[in-house]
């Protein structure tokens, strides 16, 4: 988390959009919350709560723009954690298992 905190942090210093490094950590955080069964509302409030206490304490002059960011930053971080449960699910298949039978 201090890692996200970190690159949220610089990234809130360079609005022009995410940043690549950040987007491969909203994604490797992601993969972990997905692996460690979060939930993918919880772990959008956690990351939004965190985006939301930086940008106030860093008061940007530009909310608008800032809120694209993090409305991307969402997006980014939806769709990888996603991307694992159909990996994983496409893992299962191939090995004759699938999700609803291994519940």
């Amino acid at each position: 988390m201090k890692e996200l905190r970190t690159a949220l942090t610089e990234q809130l210093k360079k609005p022009d959009g995410p940043t690549p490094e950040l987007a491969a950590l909203v994604h490797k955080v992601a993969h972990e919350a997905h692996e460690k069964s979060i939930p993918p509302e919880e772990l959008i409030v956690i990351f939004k709560r965190l985006w939301n206490s930086l940008a106030e304490s860093l008061r940007p002059q530009n909310a608008d723009q800032y809120e694209r960011i993090r409305q991307r930053l969402v997006t980014i971080c939806i769709q990888a954690y996603y991307e694992t449960a159909i990996f994983c699910e496409r893992a299962l298949i191939e090995r004759g298992t699938s999700l609803a039978l291994s519940k």
